[in-house]
């Protein structure tokens, strides 16, 4: 759509247009989009999946994985917070611990 600018209303911005599965998050109009119409991935139709966190790139495409304490395909998989010892991390593609800077094990 236009927009007149502050400056003047002889001048007009041309707002992004909001195309699904394009590859390109337009604020205020999608949660995300990340280039494709594909289920499951943590995008679909534009809305950030159930599980799932996505953040979006300088390129503006949304970058999606399990949200935190979350794996598996879906991300559907429960990661176990005792599972984890001295502040490690589960990784959200195993559900495996990964060990903080300085520590080593599993």
């Amino acid at each position: 759509g236009l927009w007149p600018s502050a400056a003047s209303t002889s001048n007009y911005f041309i707002l992004p247009a909001a195309v699904c599965g394009d590859g390109r998050r337009v604020q205020g109009k999608e949660e995300c989009d990340d280039g494709n119409t594909v289920p499951s991935d943590g995008c679909f139709q534009c809305k950030v999946e159930a599980n799932f966190a996505c953040t979006v790139t300088s390129a503006a495409t949304s970058v999606c994985t399990c949200a935190p304490d979350l794996y598996g395909p879906t991300c559907s998989k429960k990661c176990t917070p005792t599972t984890c010892l001295n502040n490690g991390k589960c990784l959200n593609s195993t559900g495996e611990c990964a060990c903080p800077p300085d520590f080593a094990g599993s």
